[in-house]
């Protein structure tokens, strides 16, 4: 087959298990059709690891913390047993600041299930943080909806079910 035609062909393919998995299409919301096979059904998350047990933990005491190379001393989320620049296994955890910039964002508008039609809209965003790692979360606040890339913002924490997560909100810069 020419290159061009299997690209083509991977393009069609890409679009048919799109539709399919739209409501109305052959799927319905939180079913994945694939080329008219039979919804999957998706096995629950696994256990948290160690790594994550602790972020987790930290997080429902109200405290953003990273992981840091005791051989490279970089910082990187999101948790995990060796170090991502270096390879070392070597680290140690350690409070940050939780402050950082709105590096990109989407709003949602869209209920991706049943489950967050209440939600709408909401925005999520990769936030650096001023150590430097990238994180996913929800901007949350009376402005979440109007942020900016570039917003600076700061990590509070939502209750979600027996646990909290980091959230950010934008910080409101003093006017002279």
């Amino acid at each position: 087959m020419a290159p061009l035609a299997r690209k083509n062909r991977r393009r069609r393919v890409r679009a048919r298990c799109f539709l399919t998995c739209l409501p109305g299409r052959g799927g319905s919301a939180g079913e994945v059709s694939i080329l008219g096979m039979p919804p999957l059904s998706l096995p629950s998350p696994p256990a948290l690891t160690a790594e994550a047990r602790h972020y987790f933990a930290a997080a429902a005491r109200g405290r953003l913390e990273l992981q840091f190379c005791q051989s490279c001393a970089a910082p990187w989320f999101f948790p995990r047993p060796t170090c991502p620049r270096c390879g070392g296994d070597d680290y140690r955890w350690a409070p940050v600041s939780g402050r950082g910039v709105v590096e990109s964002f989407t709003i949602v508008t869209r209920a991706p299930s049943p489950a967050f039609r209440d939600l709408l809209p909401y925005v999520v965003a990769v936030v650096a943080l001023a150590e430097g790692p990238r994180m996913m979360a929800n901007i949350v606040g009376a402005d979440a909806l109007e942020v900016t890339i570039g917003a600076p913002v700061e990590v509070v924490f939502e209750t979600r079910g027996e646990g909290r997560v980091p959230q950010f909100a934008c910080v409101r810069e003093d006017a002279p």
